[in-house]
């Protein structure tokens, strides 16, 4: 096996890792005596952990862990939102005036504009 095949799949458990060596034991102890050639026996041994890897997979099919649920599911709990905190609402009250008074201003400098107008609103009400 190859660093390369190795790197691209998830690392096996300590149960498939025991079926890997299990299955491929076999197929070792199986080998046909009249392999001559190490290109024969390399052949033998790629053809064998190919079909190691799909035999593993096709038993482990249906038994893959759900990792959360999907939108559909019965049971879902809406999740509450957090009701705003004062700064949000300051800038949800004023982004459309300063956008109007400032219509050359992108959306960094409205929002840096917003920010010195906080910091002056914070400082008068404090």
């Amino acid at each position: 096996m190859s660093s390369s095949a190795s790197s691209a799949s998830s690392p096996p458990t300590v149960a498939t890792v025991a079926t890997y060596a299990t299955y491929i034991k076999e197929l070792m102890a199986n080998m046909s005596d009249n392999l001559d050639s190490k290109k024969e026996i390399d052949n033998f041994y790629k053809v064998s952990i190919k079909a190691v890897k799909e035999k593993i997979k096709d038993e482990n099919k249906g038994t893959k862990k759900k990792r959360g649920k999907k939108a559909g599911d019965e049971d879902d709990v809406e999740k509450v939102k957090k009701p705003p905190n004062a700064y949000q609402i300051f800038l949800k009250e004023n982004r459309q005036a300063v956008k109007e008074e400032n219509p050359e201003l992108t959306g960094k400098e409205c929002t840096e504009l917003l920010r010195t107008m906080w910091s002056k609103h914070k400082e008068d009400n404090a």
